[in-house]
């Protein structure tokens, strides 16, 4: 995370963060950020093959 001044925190930009697999020892993608610092797919793209869907709420919303 890193200091905003309206928002108190957000996500680091160009952040690419991966989970251990506990059976397999690999890495496996978690999420991404692009240059603004939301949260995106690998490649930097939005994926807009469905509707579009905004959630708000605190860490629960962001998958913790």
């Amino acid at each position: 995370f890193v200091r905003d001044q309206r928002l108190g925190w957000k996500l680091q930009p160009h952040l690419s963060y991966d989970l251990l697999d506990d059976a397999t020892q690999q890495r496996v993608p978690y999420f991404t950020t692009g240059a603004d610092g939301l949260r995106t797919t690998r490649d930097g793209k939005a994926a807009h093959s469905a509707p579009a869907l905004i959630l708000l709420g605190d860490s629960f919303v962001q998958g913790y």
